[in-house]
C-alpha cells in the first residue's frame, strides 16, 4: 500500500530553501515511488492556504518513508529547511481502497 508524504511550507528565504532543495534531490530519490506535485500554484478553494509551496511524494510504504525521514542526511537538511521559511503541515498517510461510487 503507498503511502504519501504531503508538506505545505511558506519559503522566507529562497536561496536558503533552493540550497535545501538541491541536497534533498539525491537523497529522497532512492527512498521516493513518485513526486506528484512540488508546486508554489496551489488555488486554495475553501479557506486559505497558508504556504508558498505545496509538496506531494508517494513512497513504497510507511517504513520506507521513515527510512527516508528520520535519516541521518535527511536530519541535518531538515535544519537547513527550517531555517528558511515555516512548516504549516508535514503529513503521511497510506492510500485507501475506496468502494466504486
Amino acid at each position: 500500500m503507498s503511502y504519501y508524504f504531503l508538506a505545505v511550507v511558506d519559503v522566507h528565504d529562497k536561496e536558503s530553501y533552493r540550497r535545501y532543495q538541491q541536497g534533498v534531490a539525491p537523497i529522497i530519490m532512492p527512498h521516493c515511488l513518485k513526486v506528484h506535485a512540488i508546486t508554489e500554484n496551489v488555488d486554495a478553494v475553501e479557506g486559505e492556504f497558508p504556504g508558498s509551496i505545496l509538496v506531494l511524494f508517494e513512497f513504497e510504504s510507511a517504513k520506507v518513508f521513515r527510512s527516508w525521514w528520520d535519516s541521518d542526511e535527511y536530519t541535518e537538511l531538515k535544519k537547513l529547511r527550517h531555517a528558511a521559511g515555516t512548516t504549516h503541515l508535514a503529513i503521511g498517510f497510506e492510500s485507501t481502497e475506496l468502494p466504486a461510487f
